[in-house]
């Protein structure tokens, strides 16, 4: 599998005249893929490139949606707190070791 490959996962509005894509481009903080927006992202990869996700911790690297956001911070305190970020280098690595975890 090819990086380019990758890539073609990633709407050019995203990105086009902004930077170019390379390992290192976050998906959330670059790209802006987070709560449902990032999981449907996720499982289109796994889908495409035979990757098991069921062991991924989505919570570790997105924020919910913004709206969920408020609801639960709200209502729930704040149990979500993203704490690294997810590159386009780590679900190449995934494709190699076909997991994301």
């Amino acid at each position: 599998m090819s990086f380019q490959e990758i890539t073609k996962l990633i709407p050019e509005y995203l990105y086009k005249d902004k930077f170019p894509l390379s390992e290192g481009t976050r998906l959330e903080e670059d790209l802006g893929y987070y709560g449902e927006d990032a999981e449907l992202l996720l499982i289109e990869f796994s889908k495409k490139f035979n990757v098991d996700i069921s062991e991924f911790d989505f919570a570790k690297y997105f924020s919910p949606e913004p709206f969920s956001f408020s609801f639960l911070k709200s209502n729930f305190g704040n149990r979500t707190k993203k704490t690294s970020s997810l590159t386009l280098g780590d679900l190449a690595r995934a494709i190699i070791n076909r997991k994301l975890i």
